[in-house]
Order: C-alpha cells, then sequence, then structure tokens
C-alpha cells in the first residue's frame, strides 16, 4: 500500500497515517506555536483575582467615626445600593473619612456601572459643608512585585526626594505603580496665636480667606493698546517668606497687619498621616506593584536591574532594602511544580516501557511535550498565565494525556502482533477507538467543566484547572489522532536499508547535544534552587570551562556526536543480524518484552481470571464489600478521624504585629514602644533561630494597622526568609514572639498573625448586627470573652476598635441669646482645634496645603481655653455658650449592606478544632445566647461564607456534571440504562480517596471535593474502555458473564496502565516536603488514592454490576411475561 493515500478512504487518521510528513509538519507547527505562546504567557504566583468593585471615598477632617457614619455613610449607601449588578455593600467610617466599597456581580459591565455610580453620587447634595467632594474609583487588580524600604541617617524631606527619584526611574523603565507607605505630604503650617486673632477681632476663616486671595495667580481680562493685550494679576512667591508677608490688614493711614506678625509659618510634613519606621530611624516603603497583563518575572527584573544600576548613585549611608521579592519566590515555586512534573514524566515513560514496546513507549510518551506545549496555545488565547495551579493542573493531567495514547497504542500493537502491516494497523488502531477516546475526553471534560461555575475568590483560584484540562484534551486529541498513528506505523514498517544513515546520527546529536548546552548556560542562581548532584556537575564542568569559553562548547559537540554514533553503531549492527524473512519482515521484540508479555498474559489468564471469575460469580457478595468498605469510609468521615478544612492555606511568610496603644499616647512614646517590638524580633530570631536567619525585614507604620487610622495604633511588618530555606516553622515562630512580648507601660494590645493565601477573611468571623455600635461592642467583648475558653481560639478581635474620647458640645440658652447657633460653634471649634485649609499650592508634581491652626500650649485644656466669636463681633469663652460632656467614642463603624456590623474574628488551630466543627458548635450553643442576651442577630461570614457559597457551586456543578456525563454515555452506547451501570462506580472513588487522607494524616478540603469531580471523570472513562469491550464480545455472541469476565481480562492491560500513568504523574506530589506545595496535596491525595483504589473496582465491580443487572433485567421479565425468558446473550440494559 503506498504511504499516501490519494483516494482518501481511511479518513483523516488514514490521511495523516499514509502522508509521508503531515504528521510531522503538524507536529513541528504544534512545538512552534506551543513554544511561542508559552514565551508570551505571564509568570504570577496564583491566578488573577478581579475583584469587580467600586470605591466611594470622602474626606471629612476632625470628624469622628459616628458623625461620618450618620452624616455621610447614611445618605450616600441609599443612593448607590440599588444601583443593577451590586453584590454587596461594605462601608467604612473613620476618624475623618469615609469609604464605600460596591463589589458587583460577575459579569457586570464595570465601564457601565462606573458612570451608574458617579451619576448618582453627582446626584447627592446634602453631605456637611465642610466634606470633600466624594470621590469614585474603580479597583483595579495590582499584584505586589517588589517591597523598598529607604532608610538611614535622613530626615524625611530628603526621604522622600530619594523615593520619589526612584519611583519615576521606575516607572520610565516599565513599572506600573508604585505606591508609598510612610511618605508624608508637604504642607504649609500656619498657627495662630490665639491672643492675637482676639485682639484684632479675627477668625480662622477671615485669615484664610485673606491669604487664599492673596496667593492665587487671576486672569484680569484683555485691553486693547494698539494691539490686543492679556492683563494678569500675580500673587506673590509660594514660600512660607512670602506667605509671611500676605497682609491681614490695612488701615486707611497706610498701617497694616502681616500674616507673619501673628502666626508662625512654616513648610513641614502632615504630623495627622502615617510614619514609617525601620529599625528606629524614619523610613519609607516603595511597593512596586505591575498590571493584570503585566509579567512578574519581567517586573521583578526591571527592578533587579535598576537597583544594581544605582550602586554608588546615592549617598552609601541610604540603606535601600528589598523584601517581598516575589520573583524569587515564585521561580522557586515553579521549579518545584517542575521538578515534581520531571519526575512524574519520568515515572510514566517507565510505566510504559514495562507495559508496552519500547518503540510505543517513546511515541506515546512524546505526547506528553507536544499536547502540553499545544495547549498553550489555547490557554494563550484564553488570557492564562503559567501560576501554581496551572501548573499543577499540568502535573495532575500528566497521566490522562498519555491515557487517549494509550489505548491507541495498544489496539494498533495489536492488531500489529495480530498480522496487520505497520500503516494499516495504526490506521486501523486509530479509526477504531475514534469513538472511545472521544466519548472520554467529553466525559472528563463534563466532569472538570462545572468547576467553572464556582463563584468567589475560590473560583477564580480553581477555575483555570478546568480550562487546562480542555485546552490539554484537545492538544491530545489531535495528537492522538493526526501525529502519534503516523509515527506509529513508520516505526512499525522495518527499513530495509542497513547502511549508516548521516541523517540520523546528527539528529540524535542534536538532540544530545541541545541539553547540555542549556544545562552548561544555566545561571548559579538557578542551579543553586535545584541542588544536590545537579548543582555538583554544574561547578564541575564551569570549573573545567571558563563561562562562554568555545572549548566548553566543542567538547559537548565531541561527546554528542560520539554517543550519537555509537547509538547509529548499534541500531545498525542489530538490523544486520535481524532476519527479517524469519519474521515476515516485522521487527522482532527483546528479550525483556518476551519475558514480560508472557509473565503478564499468565497473571491474567491464570489468578486475575479467576478473581474476575469469583467476583462475578458471587456479585452480590462482591457489591456487598464494596458498599461496607464506602460505610466504613463516610464513618471515619462522620467520627472526625478525617476532618474537613475548607481552604488549607500555605504556611505564611508575612507575619504582622498590629499595636494598640492607649488613648492619647505621645508620638515619641509610641515610636520607643514600637522600637522595643521591633527589638523582640530580633531578640527572638536570634533565640529561636541559633544562628539561622528567619527575618529578611521589618517595617513599621506608625498610625496605621490594617484598615484602621488612628494616632494609638501601628503595625509591624515581618517578611521572613522563605520557607523552604529554614528550619523553623511559621507558627513556632509566632508562638516563641508571643512568650517574648514584654508587657509595656502604653501598649494596651499586641496581636501577632501570619498572612495567608487563599481566599480572603478569618477562619472564625462572626458578623453581628441589628444594634446601636455600643450595644454590639459590648456583645463583641463578651462574646470573646467567652470564645477565649474555646480550645485552638485564638487571635480574638473586632472591627471596631475604640477610638479618643470625645467632647460633646450643647448649645445653652445663654449660647442662644447671643447668636450662636450649633453650625456656627462647630465650625469656629473646627477651625480652632482641627484648623482649616486656606488653599491648595501646586508646586511641582504635588499639592500642597497651606493649613491653619491655633497653637496649642501645654498644660493647657485647649478646648475650656477656646474664645468664639458672636455674630456681635465681641469674643465670648466656649464654656459660657455651650456644655461639655464626655463620652467614649469608636475609631473606625463598619457597615454591611447599610447596616451597622461588627465583626469577631479569631485564627483557628485546624490540628485541634477544625473551624467547621467549630461553626457548627457556636451555631447550635454560644451564639443564640448571645443573640437573646444583646438583643441582636448575628451571621457567620469570612471563609465560612466563602464555603458556603462554594459548597452551593459544587452541588449545581456536580449535577451538571452527572447529567452530562449520562447523557454522553447514553449516545454513545445507544441506551438508556447503560449509562448508570458505568456511573455506579463514581461514588466508590470516594473510598481510596478518604483512605488516603487518613494514612497520610491529611484533612479533606475544598481542593480534596474538586479533585473527586475530576477522579470521576478519569473513573468512566476507565468504565469506557471495559463496557466498550464487553459490547464487542456480546456482539460476537458470548454470554453476558463470558462478555464480562473476558473483557475485564481483555482490557486488564489498558485500564492498569491508564490508571498508573496518572498515578505516577502524580505521585512524586506526595512525597514533595516543601511547606509551600502542602495545600496541593490534598488534590493529589484523592486522585492518586482514589484511582488507585477505583481501578480495581472497575476490574472487578463493573462487571458485576452487570451481572446484577441481568439479574434485574431476568426478574422483571419473568414477573412481566411469566416464565418467558430473555436470549442468554442479550447486554444487560
Amino acid at each position: 500500500m503506498s504511504r499516501f493515500d490519494k483516494d482518501g478512504k481511511g479518513g483523516m487518521v488514514g490521511f495523516f497515517v499514509h502522508h509521508p510528513n503531515a504528521a510531522n509538519l503538524l507536529m513541528i507547527i504544534l512545538l512552534v506555536a506551543g513554544l511561542f505562546a508559552l514565551s508570551r504567557m505571564n509568570s504570577q504566583f496564583f491566578p488573577t483575582i478581579d475583584s469587580d468593585t467600586i470605591e466611594i471615598s470622602v474626606s471629612w477632617s476632625g470628624a469622628s467615626a459616628e458623625d461620618v457614619e450618620a452624616n455621610i455613610l447614611e445618605i450616600i449607601e441609599p443612593k448607590v445600593r440599588f444601583i443593577d449588578g451590586i453584590d454587596k455593600v461594605t462601608s467604612y467610617a473613620r476618624e475623618g473619612s469615609a469609604y464605600i466599597i460596591l463589589e458587583f456581580k460577575q459579569g457586570v459591565d464595570m465601564p457601565q456601572a462606573l458612570r451608574d455610580v458617579e451619576s448618582a453620587v453627582d446626584l447627592i447634595n446634602t453631605l456637611p459643608d465642610l466634606a470633600d467632594d466624594p470621590t469614585v474609583s474603580y479597583r483595579q487588580f495590582r499584584d505586589d512585585v517588589a517591597r523598598l524600604i529607604l532608610s538611614g541617617p535622613f530626615d524625611e524631606a530628603s526621604l522622600r526626594g530619594f523615593a520619589k527619584e526612584i519611583r519615576d526611574d521606575l516607572i520610565d523603565r516599565g513599572i506600573d505603580t508604585v505606591d508609598f507607605t510612610g511618605l508624608r505630604d508637604e504642607e504649609f503650617f500656619v498657627g495662630l496665636s490665639d491672643y492675637d486673632m482676639r485682639r484684632l477681632g479675627l477668625t480662622v476663616q477671615d485669615i484664610g480667606s485673606q491669604i487664599a486671595s492673596n496667593s492665587r495667580d487671576l486672569p484680569s481680562g484683555n485691553v486693547q493698546d494698539g494691539f490686543e493685550k492679556q492683563v494678569r494679576t500675580l500673587a506673590n512667591e509660594e514660600t512660607p517668606e512670602s506667605l509671611s508677608d500676605i497682609k491681614i490688614i490695612s488701615g486707611i493711614d497706610g498701617s497694616s497687619v502681616a500674616l507673619g506678625d501673628i502666626a508662625r509659618v512654616e513648610r513641614r510634613l502632615d504630623p495627622d498621616q502615617v510614619r514609617g519606621i525601620m529599625r528606629g530611624e524614619s523610613a519609607i516603603q516603595l511597593i512596586v506593584r505591575r498590571a493584570p497583563s503585566a509579567d512578574s518575572l519581567e517586573a521583578s527584573a526591571i527592578v533587579n536591574d535598576y537597583l544594581k544600576s544605582i550602586e554608588g548613585v546615592f549617598p552609601p549611608t541610604l540603606k535601600i532594602t528589598q523584601y517581598d521579592a516575589l520573583a524569587e519566590a515564585l521561580v522557586d515555586r515553579i521549579l518545584l511544580l517542575v521538578k515534581n512534573a520531571a519526575s512524574g514524566i519520568i515515572l510514566v515513560m517507565v510505566i510504559l516501557a514495562l507495559f508496552l514496546n519500547l518503540r510505543t513507549a517513546l511515541w506515546v510518551t512524546a505526547g506528553i511535550p507536544i499536547s502540553m506545549l499545544a495547549s498553550c496555545v489555547v490557554l494563550l488565547a484564553l488570557g492564562q498565565s503559567i501560576n501554581m495551579m496551572s501548573l499543577f493542573s499540568f502535573i495532575m493531567m500528566l497521566g490522562v494525556i498519555v491515557d487517549d495514547a494509550i489505548v491507541v497504542g495498544e489496539e494498533t500493537t495489536t492488531r500489529y502482533q495480530a498480522g496487520d502491516p505497520g500503516p494499516v494497523a495504526a490506521q486501523g488502531g486509530g479509526s477504531r477507538m475514534l469513538l472511545p477516546v472521544t466519548a472520554a475526553s467529553l466525559t472528563t471534560v463534563a466532569a472538570f467543566g462545572p468547576i467553572l461555575l464556582i463563584g468567589g475568590v475560590i473560583g477564580q483560584m480553581m477555575g483555570v484547572l478546568p480550562l487546562v484540562v480542555i485546552a490539554v484534551l484537545t492538544a491530545s486529541f489531535v495528537e492522538c489522532f493526526f501525529i502519534l498513528p503516523g509515527h506509529l506505523a513508520h516505526s512499525m514498517t522495518p527499513s530495509h536499508n542497513r547502511n549508516w544513515s548521516v541523517r540520523r546520527v546528527i539528529t540524535i546529536g542534536l538532540i544530545l547535544l541541545l541539553p547540555m548546552v542549556l544545562f552548561y548556560g544555566l545561571s548559579p542562581e538557578m542551579v543553586g534552587k535545584f541542588g544536590g548532584a545537579t548543582q555538583s556537575l554544574w561547578q564541575w564542568l564551569h570549573g573545567l570551562f571558563a563561562e562562554g569559553s568555545m572549548v566548553a562548547l566543542l567538547v559537548f559537540i565531541a561527546i554528542a556526536a560520539v554517543i550519537s554514533t555509537l547509538i547509529e553503531a548499534l541500531h545498525v549492527r542489530k538490523l544486520r543480524r535481524t532476519d527479517f524473512r524469519a519474521n515476515h519482515g516485522r521487527m522482532s521484540e527483546s528479550a525483556f518484552r518476551r519475558k514480560f508479555d508472557k509473565g503478564f498474559n499468565a497473571l491474567r489468564d491464570g489468578p486475575f481470571r479467576k478473581i474476575v471469575t469469583l467476583s462475578y460469580d458471587w456479585r452480590y457478595t462482591t457489591l456487598a464489600l464494596c458498599i461496607a468498605a464506602m460505610t466504613i469510609m463516610g464513618g471515619l468521615v462522620a467520627g472526625g478521624r478525617v476532618g474537613f478544612v475548607f481552604f488549607p492555606s500555605a504556611e505564611a511568610e508575612t507575619v504582622t504585629i498590629s499595636m494598640t496603644f492607649n488613648v492619647g499616647i505621645l508620638e515619641e512614646d509610641a515610636v520607643k514602644i514600637a522600637k522595643r517590638v521591633d527589638d523582640v524580633v530580633y531578640q527572638t530570631e536570634r533565640e529561636i533561630g541559633k544562628g539561622e536567619k528567619l527575618v529578611i525585614a521589618s517595617f513599621v507604620t506608625l498610625g496605621q494597622s490594617g484598615r484602621t487610622t488612628a494616632d494609638n495604633v501601628a503595625s509591624l511588618r515581618l517578611r521572613l526568609t522563605p520557607s523552604e530555606q529554614r528550619s523553623i516553622r511559621t507558627p513556632a515562630f509566632i508562638r516563641a514572639l508571643n512568650r517574648n512580648m514584654p508587657d509595656m507601660a502604653g501598649l494596651k494590645r499586641a496581636s501577632i498573625r501570619g498572612q495567608r493565601g487563599g481566599p480572603p477573611g478569618a477562619d472564625l468571623d462572626i458578623r453581628l448586627t441589628g444594634g446601636s455600635p455600643d450595644v454590639l461592642k459590648r456583645a463583641s467583648l463578651d462574646l470573646q470573652e467567652r470564645l477565649s475558653a474555646y480550645p485552638g481560639v485564638s487571635e480574638l478581635d473586632d472591627n471596631m476598635p475604640y477610638g479618643k474620647p470625645e467632647l460633646t458640645l450643647a448649645l445653652t440658652p445663654r449660647g442662644r441669646s447671643l447668636g450662636f447657633t450649633a453650625q456656627t460653634v462647630g465650625e469656629q471649634v473646627r477651625d480652632l482645634i482641627e484648623g482649616r485649609t486656606a488653599r491648595k499650592l501646586a508646586i511641582l508634581d504635588e499639592e500642597v496645603e497651606v493649613r491653619l491652626k491655633r497653637l496649642s500650649h501645654a498644660n493647657v485644656d485647649s478646648l475650656r481655653s477656646l474664645w468664639l466669636r458672636s455674630p456681635q463681633g465681641t469674643f465670648v469663652p466656649l464654656t459660657e455658650v455651650v456644655q461639655i460632656a464626655d463620652r467614649q467614642g469608636f475609631s473606625s463603624i463598619q457597615r454591611f449592606d447599610g447596616k451597622t456590623t461588627i465583626a469577631v474574628t479569631a485564627d483557628v488551630d485546624a490540628e485541634v478544632v477544625t473551624a467547621t466543627e467549630l461553626v457548627a458548635e457556636l451555631d447550635r450553643t454560644l451564639m443564640p445566647q448571645v443573640a437573646n442576651q444583646y438583643g441582636i442577630d448575628y451571621h457567620f461570614s469570612g471563609r465560612n461564607e466563602e464555603r458556603m457559597d462554594a459548597f452551593a457551586d459544587l452541588r449545581i456543578g456536580l449535577m451538571i456534571a452527572l447529567a452530562a456525563i449520562y447523557i454522553i454515555l447514553a449516545w454513545i452506547f445507544a441506551s438508556y440504562t447503560r449509562p448508570f451501570a458505568i456511573m455506579m462506580i463514581i461514588p466508590f472513588g470516594l473510598v481510596g480517596a478518604i483512605l488516603g487522607h487518613y494514612l497520610l494524616g491529611f484533612q479533606l478540603t475544598i481542593l480534596s471535593l474538586i479533585g473527586l469531580l475530576g477522579l470521576a471523570g478519569i473513573l468512566v472513562n476507565d468504565s469506557i474502555i471495559l463496557v466498550s469491550r464487553l459490547d464487542e464480545r456480546i456482539a460476537h455472541g458470548q454470554t453476558l458473564r463470558h462478555a464480562a469476565i473476558g473483557a475485564s481480562c481483555d482490557r486488564l492491560r489498558a485500564v492498569v496502565l491508564t490508571s498508573l500513568t496518572t498515578v505516577g504523574g502524580l505521585a512524586p506530589m506526595l512525597f514533595e516536603t516543601s511547606p509551600q506545595a502542602q495545600f496541593l496535596k490534598p488534590m493529589a491525595i484523592t486522585i492518586v488514592f482514589g484511582l488507585a483504589v477505583a481501578t480495581l473496582f472497575v476490574l472487578f465491580l463493573v462487571p458485576s454490576l452487570f451481572g446484577v443487572g441481568g439479574d434485574i433485567k431476568r426478574g422483571l421479565t419473568f414477573l412481566l411475561h411469566g416464565s418467558k425468558r430473555p436470549a442468554e446473550h442479550s447486554p444487560a440494559e
């Protein structure tokens, strides 16, 4: 038969089998396109988490959190809550500011949503007069690339200049965004004398108006003087000296009072803003971020190259500390998964070589890189990136990729051994397995596809999994039927040319040369990440040859040439010794292959057939044993032997110490406490590290802790060394910090927490609603005290911290008689205490405020010493106008969907009690008691809310997956009842999954449940292979009993091989010790153990189920038709 099938009777499979080079051309196209796509895909830690949120912010300087809630939040929320597409509304009232975060449902047109929100906000005209205009912004995803801390013996003004210069340089080099922490704004401070203002009859507002009108250039029109000229009035230069010269009062006699005569004018940094500190010195942090379209590794390379280029440019005493450099950690994680993938590929190759002849095994294995690279084209088109989830998905698909190729290769080999020529066997094998492989691929897609229905953060993290599965299966299908048959046909067609082939020597030499050159060209940093023998070999090579030496290349070429020549010599020798006439023109099998096949056939036809026969004959006992096994595994879960944790976060590498000081603490005292806490950190490092470096950097933000901004809070952020590079685990380090943290005067509370990945929210998050802030706070404190008695619960806190003590002013009858109103009193008191912004000056790239404020004096009651100007122009003491009372206020109040809410949060030690168990216990006992006692409502949020949403989506996804699998099977087998027999194997996948978690000491997670969906598709595929063979035997006239037993024996090799390759691809993950890979293990355990155990169910239970089905059919026939019995050879439908 011609190698070029011109008549095309073999279809597409036949075309690629008989065409001289179509298969190779298609392979080259896929490889080149895949490499191009791989080079264009972005690299990042996790998939992009899009938050379709719009933020509304309003500043109201000097206002308390309660005032902000009542006068801003309660006005804006009703206007925006019911805009189309809004899912949740979260609002924050803080001292001096309000934030409203609108979360939209997925799929909403965000540009239109932004316009709707802006229009709604523009219609609001009832906000306080002194509040700034609302700002509406769309919060776009920005991923951290690195953090830089600038510190040293410099004042903050100098550090600001360095920080801005570095920011501008990085942006010029291609960085998307650089944000600052601890960079305080400059302002012109005008300190007013209370005595002078009263003497001259002035108020803060009067002076502010004079400054505003005398510090602004104004156009004054045009004049015609022969030709048109523009007139412009110029103000004085914007400096402290020029502001001091502004005339506040001018008399008709020429006398005047300048601002400098009654005020102290200076240019300073805003003392109310967040300040950065590092090891006791002023510091500024730069957070380098990338856009979703940017690559993390490229952005990190820009930062590293820039830092190298500025060595010697800035003063040598300027310390630039880089930490949170995610690129290095990202490379570590990628290499971790790549090493596991390489180990998996080797295991898969070994398994294939055992069960298939070497030629078939090599071409089946070749499908792995072809399919993976080709799938990158699909993933690039879908906007996906290289991240930990996508790489793990590829590892999971290692064995699945070759499943299709295995059944095609095995069928082709069987036909070839039966006497068909190589091209005929390849064409026949591909055509015969086209329908079963299509069905298997569709059922796998149907099993994984519903994962796309999971919403929230979990859905966005796991959404890449089904996309990788679809892309890989599509690429594998193309490789399996258009590339693999052509290669198998060629390998099974013996060459009668027994002479040397120069082309073959060159090809083999290039294949050998490429990895040697790539290995030699690796950077020292990259090789160091592999360590061990790999690093030793690389160092030995570089010790022999200088880097870039042509001698090394020539040596590599010589080694490759020698090895390829030796391989060719052995090949030619074997060809010349082969007597093709004795083998009917075929290649002879090796002695190992003959012995292995003989032993496998003996196992299949002997012990295995006997066990299958026994299980079929005692099919009800078999079914009962399987159900008993599933019941026992269910008991392990119900009895708590195998617990459930929603999402197992990777080990934290960032630790945050949130500090709350006593209200009214002086800034210098807060700095000393923060410095002492910082010293405790490094003392703990020396104590438990014993010379091992645990902390890379520490940075204090004074005035801010999380979302809370106040004078009495601070936060110390610690970046630890990567978990793989230290022996001290993060929980142990945190426990040591808690032990070493001393009681310090002025420090009210210090909470230490590790920053975790995965879904946002605390392990335990209880939201209290339905009461006033005071009632909710009392309920929160009571609840925290009761929760502290529960084992495993720690770091209890809420999000409504007490703020500064408040002084309330109530207008007295005398004040009303003098003409004062609550508004005039409030405005004058606010101007005197908080100050007033006269105007904002644009200086270079900054907006600098001119801020007027009354000078305060030490040891003087600043409020009770105030004087107010009455409408008649006389000054009256404040105490004669108002009555002053004390009360405790809050620094922050949070609202959810229009309701004032306090969130009580805590960490839960999963080794003591799981969050799921704790939530169930609290919902049954404690929470109803607290709710009844205080007359409030409650609900569980945080990760529990994410868990409930994910479970609801999973239930829907499971139903859709089962329905889709049923439809596919019903179509393939043209039967309504046959799919049930195949799908009954799905629940038994739980047996191996739960057993694996129990044996390895892992808890079930959401990833385990998602893995069960994928496992269902893989199990159905194995069942399809067996059932399709059963149908063939029945079609040839065999009884159901003989067909079921024979089908299990016939497909033993294929079922075992497909299961072993999938298990082999994931097995290295089970032995991975890296703390950062532990959260992926539950899914690997589910598939490896679930498939390993369920393979036995496929081989023994599925035939038994068909026997039970046959019994049921005969029983129904007897009931309906009496003694009339169906034909014995009919299938059990």
